[in-house]
Order: C-alpha cells, then structure tokens, then sequence
C-alpha cells in the first residue's frame, strides 16, 4: 500500500496478469522400471476473478474501498493423471488413477479493510489405484532406494559418511 513506485508496479502488473495454458500433458515413462503416468490438463488460466467473487467482495464493502484490489481466479480445467498397468510403459492402455477434476480458487487483496479472502470451488475427485498398479510403485521405490544407497556408499564410505554425521546418521543435528 505504502510500498512506493516499485510496489505500485509490482501490484499493476499483478492486477493485469492473464495466462492461459490449453492441451497440456507430461509424461514420465520408464523402460527399466517399466512404469509410465502421465498429468494431462486441458485448461489451465489465471485472470480476474468472477462478477460472483466480485460481488460476494463488495457485499458490505464501500465500492471506493474496492480501489487498489487485486481479485485473481485460477481456473484448472479437467484436470487427470493416468497410469499404464502395472508392469507395462505402454501409455496408450493407461488408465484414469485420478479422474477428471476442475478447480477454481479466487484470491482477493483488499488494501483498505486489510482483508485477504480465499474461495476454492472444487468438483468430485475420485483416485482409483489398481492393486498391481500400487504394489508396482513400491517395488519401484524399494529399489530406488537401494539403487541410492548403493550409489551413496560409492561416493561416501561408511567411516566417512559416519565421522561427519555422528553415530546416529545425522538425526540429533
């Protein structure tokens, strides 16, 4: 509020910030450990928040008040998360572990009154693992971790690795 020039600039480009991401989809597959998943989301925006968000801010709030707010919305549209079977790095057979979910959250800022208000709008989530899908992604842990440990006594020796933690691996620290 009383930031100077640097925090008037800061909080315009804030007040004028739009984005909007369409068709987005990583994926993360591995031949080795024949695992494969992927995020896919379709939409995905942040810009001024709705007349209903608006509105709901201004409910006994002086419109003069309202000047100087910031009023965001980040919209995440069907947003899901797919796994092949378990044992398979094949994501053409995946499946939905996550089903598809839209998320809305409005953010205000309302220098005058000191408010900062949150409303997050959330639609049905449902995550559905196979068993074989779980059991998979633990075996794949396990041997990550001792993949790590293995490397780690390749590059620290016990006695070294010991002498600089302590006796008890760094836990007391």
């Amino acid at each position: 509020e009383e930031g100077g020039d640097s925090t008037s600039v800061v909080r315009k480009v804030i007040q004028n910030l739009r984005l909007e991401f369409t068709e987005m989809k990583v994926a993360v597959k591995s031949e080795h450990q024949r695992l494969a998943c992927c995020v896919v989301l379709p939409g995905l925006s942040v810009g001024q928040a709705d007349e209903g968000f608006n509105m709901h801010m201004r409910y006994g709030t002086k419109e003069a008040d309202m000047v100087g707010s910031v009023l965001k919305r980040l919209s995440l549209r069907d947003f899901e998360v797919k796994m092949a079977p378990a044992h398979s790095s094949n994501l053409e057979k995946a499946q939905c572990i996550l089903t598809p979910i839209s998320i809305g959250l409005n953010l205000a800022h309302i220098p005058v009154s000191k408010a900062f208000r949150i409303r997050l709008d959330v639609n049905c989530v449902d995550l559905r693992v196979l068993h074989s899908q779980s059991e998979h992604i633990l075996r794949i842990m396990a041997e990550n971790s001792a993949e790590r440990e293995r490397l780690e006594r390749l590059w620290v020796s016990p006695a070294v690795k010991e002498n600089i933690l302590g006796a008890d691996n760094g836990a007391s620290a």
